[in-house]
């Protein structure tokens, strides 16, 4: 039961996943596409291969009902979601139903991480990347007086990652495009810099016409290991002489239909006492690790009957911020011999049934992973 201070910023609507007791997943899922009206009604389960039903929730808040309602990530059990109208950010659990209000953002938040699957407690913190610069602010959610905080200095933050067991949070600052900086900071004191390093990544851009190199910073959540991971995807483009990495938006403010195409992965660990990094020669050592809609993460595949050496992908945020557009870049890419295989869903029968202008993308629903 929320506290006082919460009850108007908490709202649930008693939504239950079928056969599965809430709050107790130990695997990802895959939540599928669905209509915004609709709400997700259904998950894939990556260790059973299998698509799970969702039982009808009690209709959302009317502050999470807004027309220009977008969902933009994932984190321990929760995705974002954020009302472009109210300009209201807010969390909500897609098995129980429950929504949580998030302090008001001045901007589109583009990436968060929470630090804990309660962000109803004291303890847990809402860390948040906004703004074209990718800056990055903390908050806690649970607190009546919450604010955003700034921390990481100014920017700009290409990707963030935190470690729940040393409360750290890490950022990578791009220079060039194969050459970055990886800075540490204490959360417990979000202005102290605990160390900063250079790199250099040989995999950091694939000179190609219409190729993009994206990039994520991946923890394995058990073992506190750091990891660099870097995808390479063809942008396609309309118009064979326009070479930018973005289209330009039309007189009614949207991005023409274009679509990503993964063609691979490259990993490097980084050893963040040493200040070294190595690169990840045709094998993971065991791990599956999920990219995509951000929050990316790191699991041993053997205890959760996941595929081992692989990435699990979906497609990145650019193509859920504007209405009208599709991009079904989702996969499982095998880090050794470099193969891109299916989930077994049919995206196409979800779309089908789906106005397009309002479907919620699919996302890698986190665990809840005790630390």
């Amino acid at each position: 039961m929320a506290s006082s201070i919460l009850q108007s910023s908490i709202f649930c609507g008693m939504r239950m996943m079928s056969n599965t007791e809430p709050r107790k997943l130990s695997s990802p899922c895959l939540i599928l596409p669905s209509s915004y009206e609709a709400g997700y009604k259904k998950l894939y389960s990556l260790a059973e291969k299998k698509v799970v039903s969702i039982d009808k929730a009690a209709p959302p808040p009317l502050w999470a009902q807004g027309g220009r309602v977008r969902h933009i990530g994932c984190s321990r059990g929760w995705v974002t979601s954020f009302d472009r109208d109210s300009g209201q950010a807010f969390l909500f659990d897609p098995i129980t139903g429950c929504h949580i209000k998030l302090p008001d953002t001045a901007t589109w938040p583009t990436d968060i991480i929470l630090s804990s699957s309660s962000p109803d407690s004291h303890d847990c913190r809402a860390i948040i990347q906004y703004d074209h610069l990718c800056r990055v602010a903390v908050c806690s959610p649970a607190r009546a007086d919450a604010g955003w905080l700034p921390v990481c200095g100014e920017g700009p933050h290409s990707a963030i990652g935190y470690s729940a067991r040393q409360n750290r949070l890490y950022s990578l600052n791009n220079t060039w495009d194969s050459d970055f900086v990886l800075e540490c900071w204490d959360l417990e004191y979000p202005s102290s810099l605990v160390w900063k390093a250079e790199f250099h990544s040989f995999h950091g851009y694939e000179e190609a016409w219409g190729r993009h190199c994206l990039r994520y910073l991946v923890i394995d959540e058990h073992s506190d290991r750091l990891f660099l991971v870097i995808r390479v995807v063809v942008v396609w483009l309309e118009d064979e002489d326009d070479v930018r990495e973005y289209e330009d938006e039309d007189e009614e403010g949207k991005y023409d239909e274009d679509e990503d195409e993964t063609l691979r992965f490259h990993v490097y660990e980084i050893d963040s006492k040493k200040g070294e990094m190595r690169y990840m020669e045709g094998s993971l050592e065991g791990l599956a690790m999920f990219v995509g809609l951000r929050h990316s993460f790191a699991l041993p595949a053997a205890d959760l009957n996941l595929s081992p050496d692989s990435i699990y992908f979906t497609a990145r945020l650019r193509y859920i911020l504007f209405d009208d557009v599709r991009n079904d870049d989702i996969g499982i890419y095998n880090y050794k011999d470099g193969k891109i295989s299916s989930i077994d869903y049919d995206p196409s029968q979800i779309y089908a049934t789906t106005a397009a202008s309002r479907v919620a993308p699919a996302m890698l629903l986190t665990p809840n992973i005790p630390h």
